[in-house]
């Protein structure tokens, strides 16, 4: 049984979708959300307990510039 439940939250074209991944470590999840191309991902315990959140678009830079 999996042990840590990514969702990554991505936009595109105004509607917001969500993706679910599953992981045996933390540390396997915690790096595949920090590489992930989404505009913000949260790691739960397998008791729906949130564990890390991260915003990987912030982490490898904007994808667009304020003017």
């Amino acid at each position: 049984m999996s042990k840590h439940k990514v969702r990554l939250h991505k936009w595109e074209d105004g509607v917001l979708k969500s993706l679910t991944h599953f992981f045996e470590s933390m540390e396997d999840a915690i790096a595949f959300a920090g590489t992930a191309d989404a505009h913000g991902a949260k790691i739960y315990s397998n008791t729906g307990e949130l564990v890390y959140s991260v915003n990987p678009s912030v982490v490898k830079g904007p994808e667009y510039a304020y003017t």
